[in-house]
């Protein structure tokens, strides 16, 4: 029972910063376009990470 009344309490807790953040007024007028490049370097930056530790493991044991 008590463990269920916590459920409760945390998904109403959690569900008012939810309404706070994407359904306030002022959430509105804040909206920016995203940065596109900026994204996309930090997109590149992962991937070519990912390769190189797929392709190359050696090197990433070795330098640790």
């Amino acid at each position: 029972m008590l463990g269920l009344v916590g459920s409760y309490l945390g998904i109403y807790f959690y569900l008012r910063v939810l309404q706070f953040m994407f359904m306030s007024p002022d959430a509105r007028r804040r909206r920016r376009r995203p940065r596109r490049g900026l994204a996309l370097a930090a997109s590149v930056a992962c991937l070519v990470a990912a390769v190189l530790i797929a392709v190359f493991p050696g090197w990433v044991i070795a330098g640790f």
